[in-house]
């Protein structure tokens, strides 16, 4: 299960790349919105392991929620 918070961390700086700095000019707000969405669920998947301490547990939902409300905001008002 932490090849999922793993995963997690890499799509969460894909998507905040994408979104706060504009790092690779995606054509569209919805690519990193996405990609931010996806690592959401991938830290969400990781609640029922008892291995992994709650911190990164939260940690990974937190690095992934904020590029994913910023993505929405930015699909919202376009």
């Amino acid at each position: 299960m932490k090849k999922f918070l793993y995963l997690s961390l890499v799509c969460a700086v894909i998507a905040g790349l994408g979104i706060f700095f504009q790092v690779p000019k995606y054509p569209t707000p919805i690519i990193p919105f996405i990609v931010a969405v996806i690592g959401l669920l991938l830290a969400i998947a990781t609640i029922k392991d008892k291995d992994i301490s709650l911190g990164l547990k939260m940690g990974g939902i937190l690095v992934n929620l904020m590029p994913s409300l910023a993505g929405l905001s930015l699909v919202m008002t376009n």
